[in-house]
């Protein structure tokens, strides 16, 4: 923490909230929010998510994961199922949001619980899971 100024004015009393300066460059008027988006493009982020349910039985499993896929097909957003995970490419709200429906139909659908392994790519500039991935097709 740095040393407390000498000048009267910026001590505060006991249990006041001291907040540390912010000296990230910013233009005249721009939000904190601003200033974090405005270096990433969150138009063209990827998600991989992978849904593990604690189910009754363990062939209760595979139903309750087809369910979130649905959604996944079903959302308008473009997405690749892999055997351990699925990746969906679109606006980082969006794929939040798709995270936490996906979430509420597993538990919706009886399951005891749900553990959900996210990765999320944003970038300075646009991304897509076919320029990542295209030189490996065939």
């Amino acid at each position: 923490m740095p040393p407390i100024p000498d000048d009267a004015d910026n001590i505060g009393m006991v249990g006041d909230a001291v907040s540390e300066p912010d000296h990230r460059r910013r233009t005249p008027h721009e939000s904190d929010q601003e200033q974090t988006t405005r270096s990433f493009d969150m138009t063209h982020a990827l998600m991989n998510i992978q849904i593990i349910p604690k189910a009754e039985t363990p062939d209760d499993v595979y139903p309750a994961v087809e369910s979130a896929i649905a959604l996944v097909q079903d959302s308008g957003l473009g997405y690749e199922v892999g055997a351990l995970g699925t990746t969906v490419e679109g606006e980082i709200d969006e794929l939040f949001d798709l995270a936490r429906r996906m979430n509420e139909t597993i538990v919706a659908g009886g399951c005891r619980s749900v553990i959900s392994q996210i990765r999320v790519y944003l970038g300075r500039e646009p991304i897509s899971m076919t320029s990542l991935t295209d030189r490996f097709r065939d």
